[in-house]
């Protein structure tokens, strides 16, 4: 069944000019390629200035639960969203559409506030469940290093709302500078704070980093978006986007076991085991 009726067929179909369609494409694929070999380019920076270091084992299993949240929800959220909202634009029902997303964003961000406090709460047994076999000391320095990282869940889940508005209106380049934004700001943050800060200047880095994908896309999307201050429950939109991604994140979430079962056995072994699994 579909969620909106359609509207009345215009006139004269609008189609995108070649050579838009052209360049769009080639700014995605740049910024993505970017993306990636700032990727390696960060990898490469944390080895030099961290290698096997035990603070750098505390700092990868501070960031599984943003690792996570991104991992499970992100992806789920944007492959959920974007034909829910597709649709929505399809019939020109926008302000169904921006109901609907600002119901989602409006809902998110109360439940991931309310989160993340628990989680900064609960941080000292997250870290003894994850890294079972870390020492008191490290797992204290492991413990600031996760409150400092949790409030990034609410950045990344709702960055990938916001990037499933922009897909669904056909427009990718902001989402595609995500990437580039994490990975020059975590790199950014070690070369300048290193000295001051030792394994924290990646804490700060990476937090601003995840920060940063969310803020990248903000001009792009208040450029047409309408934000509305409604939590509406009962939308149409909300049943459909349940349907959809009910089964999107059992899935996610199953392929990212594999990282908390890794950092359990290895948080045991020799102090730098967690970071040569990481390279």
């Amino acid at each position: 069944m579909a969620l909106v009726q359609d509207a009345p067929p215009a006139s004269k179909p609008v189609i995108a000019p070649r050579q838009a369609v052209a360049a769009s494409t080639l700014a995605v694929m740049t910024a993505t390629l970017a993306s990636m070999l700032l990727g390696f380019a960060r990898e490469v920076v944390n080895a030099k200035y961290f290698g096997e270091a035990w603070e750098y084992d505390a700092f990868l299993v501070a960031a599984i639960i943003p690792t996570l949240v991104f991992g499970v929800f992100n992806g789920a959220l944007v492959s959920a969203l974007v034909p829910v909202f597709s649709e929505y634009f399809a019939a020109k029902h926008e302000e169904d559409a921006w109901r609907l997303s600002s119901t989602v964003i409006n809902v998110l961000f109360v439940l991931l506030l309310a989160a993340a406090a628990l989680g900064w709460i609960l941080a000292p047994w997250i870290v003894r469940i994850v890294a079972i076999g870390f020492p008191p000391d490290h797992a204290a320095e492991t413990v600031r290093m996760t409150r400092i990282l949790m409030p990034t869940i609410i950045a990344t889940s709702i960055a990938g709302v916001v990037q499933a508005v922009l897909n669904a209106q056909q427009r990718y380049r902001a989402a595609a500078l995500q990437g580039i934004a994490l990975n020059v700001l975590t790199i950014v943050g070690v070369l300048v704070l290193f000295k001051q800060y030792g394994i924290y200047a990646l804490v700060f880095g990476t937090a601003a980093g995840l920060w940063a994908q969310l803020l990248v896309q903000l001009p792009s999307l208040f450029r047409r978006w309408r934000y509305r201050a409604v939590v509406d429950l009962k939308h149409p939109g909300i049943t459909a986007l349940f349907v959809i991604l009910g089964p999107i994140v059992v899935g996610s979430a199953v392929g990212q076991v594999n990282l908390l079962v890794d950092k359990y056995f290895a948080s045991s072994l020799p102090a730098g085991a967690i970071a040569a699994m990481n390279y």
